[in-house]
């Protein structure tokens, strides 16, 4: 003899409904917030732009070269260069990754413009 289909419990469609609920409100809340996040400042190509090694990358940024070329992977602050041997840090494109995480006012005086 086969059971006859579990039928759906109150306390189940209570909870669906109180999940769909909160989900909505995360949704608002990240409205919300990304509204008020300050636009990314655009970077500004000058006369120090350029590749740096890992060393002076992380120097400049005040981090571990570890985190440099983790950056390098992830972000693309910067690329492995067979031809050098090592990886390269673009430094435009790490002032750029640094204010778009941490805001113009933090950025390390080595990356500020003049």
């Amino acid at each position: 003899m086969s059971r006859p289909a579990a039928r759906a419990r109150p306390r189940d469609d209570r909870m669906a409904a109180e999940v769909a609920r909160l989900a909505s409100q995360v949704a608002r809340l990240v409205e919300v917030v990304e509204a008020r996040l300050p636009a990314p400042e655009p970077v500004e190509d000058d006369d120090d732009a350029g590749d740096v090694s890992v060393a002076e990358a992380a120097r400049l940024a005040g981090r571990s070269t570890q985190t440099l070329r983790r950056w390098c992977d992830d972000f693309g602050v910067g690329k492995y260069s067979d031809a050098a041997g090592c990886y390269l840090v673009c430094r435009a494109k790490l002032r750029a990754h640094l204010v778009g995480r941490y805001g113009a006012a933090r950025l390390p005086a080595g990356l500020r413009h003049p």
